[in-house]
């Protein structure tokens, strides 16, 4: 970074409000080094025991240290030195910023995109092709992932799925339940409804596996009855309280580690089936090899779902294997 680069203010990046999600929390830092580039700022993430709503970090962990951003991530600007002159937005900008900012990337449409939810969910591929390349952008870029959580991930894909056949194709699933808001990101989709699709993946493909990310404990058990020799899970805490929220659940780094963790299996997929939730849409924000090759369940219209398995069947994609389907990250040092 340059001396001009220096001398430039810099934009101290915040949590909105902890009442959301470890993928919350990340965009909202995608959105303000949006923000921070388009206003000429150098920026630093900082994302400590509270959010700017006052309320504690569910991801906090002092063992690990005074930011949750540096539990996982190297700095976005590393030359950059926290000072008490940094630029901090309101939270009247915040909110503007998260719902309001045309230029600003959600994970499914609200605020702003809220037309394309009302009075039904409407899958629009130039909408989530834009929110995707904006977040891959990033992602690709100054926010990148520290070495610890990106081994982590390989070691489970070599050792849990590779081990197993390594031409086997994979399937990956999300299943979001918990407490879901119909309101804000749809209606729970159970397991009875993926289940035609996932039929029709394994007519196709026999010897598949299926990487299933779930935080009900629910959802996981109906699946292994259903997939008992095919089901691959990661060991993630779970809690049908969602375990983002249950104080029952202590080790809030493990917490944090194992949606990132979740995320990044499911770039691995060679067709992913998903509801409206920020876990598996970072899954294509990592890896956007997987934009058309995505079955989007909470959208009611909009994405004719046959055409879409049909195409992936005699696609390239249906045919990659190892670390080449996976999201560029974990191919870079596989």
């Amino acid at each position: 970074m340059n001396a001009t680069a220096l001398a430039r203010p810099a934009l101290r990046v915040t949590a909105k409000d902890c009442g959301a999600g470890f993928f919350a929390l990340l965009i909202y830092a995608l959105n303000q080094l949006i923000y921070a580039e388009s206003h000429g700022y150098a920026a630093h993430v900082d994302f400590g025991e509270r959010c700017r709503d006052g309320r504690i970090n569910r991801y906090y962990s002092a063992a690990h240290g005074t930011n949750v951003w540096d539990y996982f991530f190297l700095p976005v600007a590393p030359a950059v030195v926290p000072s008490a002159s940094d630029v901090l937005l309101t939270p009247k900008q915040l909110f503007n910023l998260h719902h309001l900012d045309p230029e600003s990337i959600q994970t499914y449409p609200h605020g702003v995109h809220r037309h394309l939810k009302l009075p039904r969910w409407r899958y629009d591929e130039p909408w989530h092709w834009t929110m995707r390349s904006r977040a891959y952008r990033l992602l690709s870029g100054p926010v990148r992932l520290k070495p610890p959580p990106l081994h982590v991930v390989r070691t489970f894909y070599r050792e849990h799925i590779l081990a197993r056949g390594s031409e086997r194709p994979l399937l990956g699933l999300h299943l979001r339940g918990t407490d879901k808001l119909k309101n804000i990101g749809g209606r729970i989709i159970g397991p009875a409804e993926y289940q035609p699709l996932v039929g029709a993946y394994l007519t196709r493909h026999p010897d598949a596996l299926i990487f299933l990310a779930t935080d009900s404990p629910a959802f996981l058990a109906e699946m292994r009855r259903r997939y008992p020799d095919t089901l691959v899970v990661y060991d993630a805490l779970r809690s049908e309280r969602n375990v983002f929220i249950d104080r029952k659940v202590a080790d809030t780094y493990k917490k944090g580690e194992d949606a990132l963790v979740d995320a990044l299996l499911l770039s691995c997929a060679n067709l992913l089936i998903k509801p409206a939730s920020a876990l598996s849409e970072f899954a294509v924000y990592w890896n956007p090899q997987l934009h058309n090759h995505t079955l989007e369940l909470q959208y009611e219209v909009g994405l004719d779902v046959p055409e879409t398995l049909k195409a992936h069947f005699a696609s390239e994609r249906d045919r990659l294997r190892g670390f080449e389907r996976c999201a560029p990250v974990l191919r870079a040092a596989a």
